[in-house]
C-alpha cells in the first residue's frame, strides 16, 4: 500500500474538511458555503461514501489532498506531510541535502524543538528555568504537551547542534535561529537563555518560536522575542495554540482569545480549552479567517485597567467587520488572565463560561466613565462608541446598536446615523470593506438544459433502480453535452450488455466503474471522475426527496428534455426549408412540410 493510500485508508474527508469550515449534515453527504468563492447557498458538497467533495458554484472539487492543498495554497508533499501527521503515518525520513527549501527550514525548526525540550527536561543549565516555570505554576503536563524548551545562555549551541547533523549556517538563519554577526562572517544563536515556546500552526507543525528571557545574559531586547519573518513562520496568519484548541472550539462554538503564550497554558490548566492567542502582532485579517474556519463567535478577554483594555481593542474592527458574532470576557481580577488563574482558577472559569456581547460591554464600560449624561459626556459616549458601531458589517446588527445607544443617550438615531456617516468618510472607512471579498469568479452559469441533464443521469448513479425507466423513456439523442451524452451511451452499453435482466440483477455501480476502468481516456474525458461529481450533485439537491418525489422529477425532466429536443428539431428543419425554397426543390419542400407539422404537432401536445 502507498503512503497516500495508507493516509486515506486511516483518515475521513468530512474530518479532515471540518477542521477547516463547518459542515451540516444534507442526507448522506455534507454540504457548507464555499471556501474558494463568495456564495449565499450552500452549493460546496462532501460524501463521506465517496471520500470525495465538489463544490457546484465554482466547479471545484477532489479528494482530502486537493482540498488541503487548495485551502493552505501548497504543494502536494507538503499536503501529505500535514495528512501524514493527522493519519499518524511516519513518512521516511529525508536527506537534508534532498528536501526543498521549505520542508528543510521545517525539518530545522522541528529538530531544534526537541533539542531546547530535552535541555529544559534533564539539562543543568536549565534549572533556573525549571525553577521559573514551578514558581509560574506551570505543570509537568503541560510541559509536555506545550514541548516547552530552553535555549542555552551561549553564542552558538544551537547552531553548532544543528551544523554537526548535516544543515548549513545560512539554511540555520533563513529558519529564523540564528543572526548574521555585525562584523566579520558568520552567525549567533538568536534564542539564547530563553524559556522556549514552539509556534505551531493550526496542523500542530512547528514554523517558529517564542522566547521569554529568564535575566543574567547578554540580551537587552524585549522580555518576549519571536521568531523573524520567515519563508515558513508569518505571524500575521499564525494563531498560537490552535492546533491543541481547534476541537475544543468547535465543541463550545466559540474561540476565546487572548495575549500571551502563558495565558494559554494557564487557562488549559483550568480547564479552559478554546484558548488561543495572537503574539507579537495586532489580529489581522487572516487571524480572523483562519479562527473562523472554527467557530463564528469570538470572545476577547479584557483586562481591568484601561491600557489594558486599549491593547485589547485591537483588531476589533476586523472582526465587526467579518460577521462575526464578537464577545467580551471581563477579567475579573489581575491584569491578565494568567494571574487571574493564579489566583483563582474558577474566577476565570465562570467569567469564560459567559462572556457578553462586545457592544454591551462597550456600552457598559463607556457609561461608566461618563456618567452624567451632560452634552459633553453624551459627546464622549459617542465618539468612543460610534467608531464600533460603524465598523459592525451586518445592517441589522447595526440598527439594533444604534437604536440602543439612541435609547440610552437621548439622541435620535437619525442624528446618530448622520454622525456615524461623518466618522466613515473622515476615515475613509466602509464597512463592507473590511475584510476582502474573495475573488475567485463563480463558474458561469449553465444552460436549462445542461442543467437538466445532469441532473437525470445525477438520479440515474445515485438511484440505480431508476435505470430502466430512464433508458426506456430518454433516448440518447436528448442528451446535447457532449460529455454527458457520452457518459449516458455508456451507461445505455452496459446496461443493455451486461445486466442479466431474465434473473432480474440489478444495476451496481461499482460494477458499472470496473467496466469505465478499463477505457484510456484524458483526465479531462474521464467518466468516472464525472460519475463521481454528478453522485455528489444528486446527493446536494435531492437528500431529502422520496421515492415519489423523484420518480415526478425524473418525468419532468425527461418531459423538458424531450420538448427541448423536439425545438431544436425544428429550427434545423426551418433552416432546412428555407435552403429546400433557395434552390426551388419542390419534393424536400413537401416532405420537410409534412415533419415540421409533425413535429410541431408533438410540441403543442407536450404543451397540454
Amino acid at each position: 500500500m502507498s503512503q497516500v493510500d495508507d493516509i486515506k485508508s486511516r483518515l475521513d474527508v468530512v474530518d479532515v474538511i471540518s477542521e477547516y469550515i463547518q459542515l451540516k449534515p444534507a442526507g448522506v453527504s455534507f454540504r457548507a458555503l464555499c471556501p474558494f468563492h463568495a456564495e449565499k447557498s450552500p452549493s460546496f458538497i462532501v460524501s463521506r461514501e465517496r471520500q470525495l467533495w465538489h463544490c457546484f458554484g465554482c466547479a471545484e472539487g477532489g479528494d482530502m489532498f486537493s482540498f488541503v492543498m487548495k485551502h493552505e495554497n501548497i504543494d502536494f508533499p507538503e499536503a501529505l506531510k500535514i495528512l501524514a501527521q493527522k493519519a499518524g503515518v511516519e513518512l521516511v525520513r529525508e536527506d537534508p541535502k534532498k528536501l526543498n527549501q521549505k520542508n528543510l527550514l521545517l525539518a530545522i525548526n522541528d529538530l531544534t524543538a526537541k533539542f531546547w525540550h530535552k535541555i529544559l527536561l534533564s539539562s543543568s543549565q536549565a534549572e533556573h528555568a525549571r525553577e521559573y516555570l514551578r514558581s509560574r505554576n506551570i505543570s509537568q503536563e503541560s510541559i509536555e504537551d506545550y514541548m516547552i524548551g530552553f535555549a542555552p545562555d551561549s553564542w552558538d549551541t544551537t547552531m553548532k547542534f544543528l551544523h554537526e547533523r548535516g544543515f548549513k549556517p545560512q539554511d540555520i538563519f533563513l529558519a529564523g535561529l540564528a543572526i548574521k554577526k555585525e562584523r566579520g562572517d558568520g552567525f549567533y544563536d538568536r534564542f539564547r537563555n530563553r524559556i522556549i515556546f514552539p509556534i505551531r500552526d493550526s496542523h500542530g507543525t512547528c514554523v517558529g518560536f517564542g522566547g521569554r528571557a529568564l535575566g543574567g545574559g547578554d540580551e537587552k531586547s524585549a522580555k518576549y522575542i519571536n521568531s523573524p519573518q520567515t519563508p515558513i513562520y508569518n505571524k500575521s496568519s499564525i494563531v498560537f495554540n490552535l492546533d491543541n484548541a481547534k476541537s475544543a472550539i468547535k465543541e463550545k462554538d466559540l474561540t476565546i482569545m487572548v495575549e500571551g503564550y502563558m495565558d494559554v497554558i494557564s487557562s488549559n490548566q483550568a480547564g479552559v480549552k478554546n484558548v488561543v492567542a495572537i503574539s507579537g502582532t495586532a489580529i489581522t485579517q487572516d487571524h480572523i479567517r483562519i479562527v473562523k474556519r472554527f467557530s463564528n463567535n469570538i470572545a476577547i478577554a479584557f483586562d481591568a485597567d484601561e491600557a489594558g483594555q486599549k491593547a485589547s481593542f485591537r483588531g476589533t474592527d476586523l472582526i465587526l467587520g467579518a460577521d462575526m458574532n464578537l464577545k467580551a470576557i471581563s477579567i475579573p481580577s489581575g491584569k491578565d488572565p494568567d494571574e487571574c488563574i493564579q489566583k483563582n482558577p474558577e474566577d476565570w472559569r465562570r467569567a469564560t463560561s459567559a462572556p457578553e456581547p462586545f457592544m454591551e460591554y462597550m456600552l457598559n464600560v463607556t457609561l461608566k466613565k461618563y456618567p452624567s449624561m451632560g452634552a459633553e459626556d453624551k459627546k464622549n459616549i459617542t465618539t468612543k462608541l460610534l467608531p464600533f458601531i460603524a465598523k459592525i458589517s451586518n445592517i441589522v446588527e447595526q440598527a439594533h446598536w444604534l437604536k440602543k445607544l439612541s435609547s440610552v443617550i437621548d439622541i435620535s438615531d437619525n442624528v446618530l446615523r448622520e454622525a456615524m456617516r461623518g466618522f466613515l468618510q473622515k476615515n475613509n472607512y466602509s464597512t463592507h470593506g473590511a475584510i476582502e471579498e474573495k475573488k475567485q469568479a463563480r463558474a458561469l452559469p449553465k444552460e436549462r438544459s445542461i442543467q437538466l441533464e445532469e441532473m437525470l443521469l445525477a438520479i440515474a448513479l445515485k438511484y440505480p433502480h431508476y435505470v430502466p425507466f430512464i433508458i426506456d423513456h430518454c433516448g440518447p439523442e436528448y442528451i446535447k453535452d457532449t460529455k454527458l451524452n457520452a457518459l449516458y451511451k455508456k451507461l445505455i452499453i452496459y446496461y443493455t450488455k451486461f445486466i442479466d435482466h431474465e434473473r432480474s440483477e440489478e444495476f451496481q455501480l461499482n460494477n458499472f466503474y470496473d467496466f469505465l476502468s478499463g477505457e484510456d481516456m484524458s483526465d479531462e474525458n474521464n467518466h468516472q471522475k464525472l460519475s463521481d461529481t454528478l453522485i455528489l450533485l444528486a446527493e446536494k439537491d435531492y437528500f431529502d426527496y422520496d421515492a415519489i418525489r423523484i420518480k415526478e422529477e425524473l418525468q419532468n425532466i425527461i418531459s423538458f428534455l424531450y420538448s427541448y429536443h423536439l425545438r431544436l428539431e425544428l429550427q434545423s428543419i426551418k433552416r432546412q426549408l428555407e435552403e429546400a425554397e433557395k434552390l426551388g426543390d419542390i419534393e424536400k419542400i413537401k416532405e420537410l412540410s409534412k415533419q415540421f407539422s409533425r413535429t410541431t404537432d408533438e410540441i403543442s401536445l407536450l404543451s397540454l
